[in-house]
Parts: C-alpha cells; structure tokens; sequence
C-alpha cells in the first residue's frame, strides 16, 4: 500500500459501526474486509474506496520477520487512511 495509512487498533474489527464513529468521527467512511475494518479519513473516491478493499491484503502490509505484525495479520484490526 503506497499511501498514508496507520494501524490504530488491532481489535479484531470487533467493533460496531456505532464504536467507530465515536473514535473517527461521523465523516469517516468505514469498509469491513474480513477481520480489518479500513476507515477513510481523507475523504477518497468511491472509486478509490473499491480499488483499496478491492487491494487489501493483510500478506503485503504486515512482515513475516516480526512476532507483532503477525499477530496483528491473524486477530485483524482499525487501518485508518488519512490525510497527513
């Protein structure tokens, strides 16, 4: 992924849509994919929102080498796009 992005949580994308509005505000724009909810902060195109679910892989964000990102990768989490 070669934009701005950050793990803020590794919930689990447990979360409810209600849960995540209170941490990012009514204006972000939240997609499910599998365990990971993507929450887009930096107002994107629908079109832009497809092509990042459509891309998402938790294999190509996360490394292999690190106990961290490997936990992260299995119990899924909150990767937030923003404008920074």
């Amino acid at each position: 992924m070669g934009e701005p992005w950050s793990l803020v949580s590794a919930s689990g994308g447990d979360d409810s849509e209600e849960e995540l509005r209170q941490i990012f505000g009514d204006g972000a724009v939240i997609s499910r994919v599998g365990r990971f909810n993507l929450v887009h902060l930096d107002n994107p195109s629908a079109a832009e929102i497809e092509r990042r679910v459509r891309e998402f892989d938790p294999d190509d964000l996360f490394d292999d080498d690190c106990p961290l990102c490997r936990m992260l990768r299995e119990d899924g989490g909150n990767v937030v796009y923003d404008e920074y």
